[in-house]
């Protein structure tokens, strides 16, 4: 029972999420580069720690 509330709870602020992004989508643009951003810091990040492992072999 709980959990049919919470997905109705849930598909309400899905429908108000998306009547937002509808009316600005320049700024679902901006929070989409910022994750994207933050998304490449993170991969190089990754990918230098997995070099210098690499090294150490």
């Amino acid at each position: 029972m709980f959990k049919r509330l919470m997905n109705i709870i849930r598909g309400f602020f899905g429908l108000f999420i998306s009547g937002l992004e509808a009316n600005n989508p320049e700024a679902l643009i901006e929070s989409e580069k910022e994750n994207l951003r933050s998304q490449i810091g993170r991969f190089n990040e990754n990918l230098a720690n997995h070099a210098g492992f690499v090294e150490k072999l």
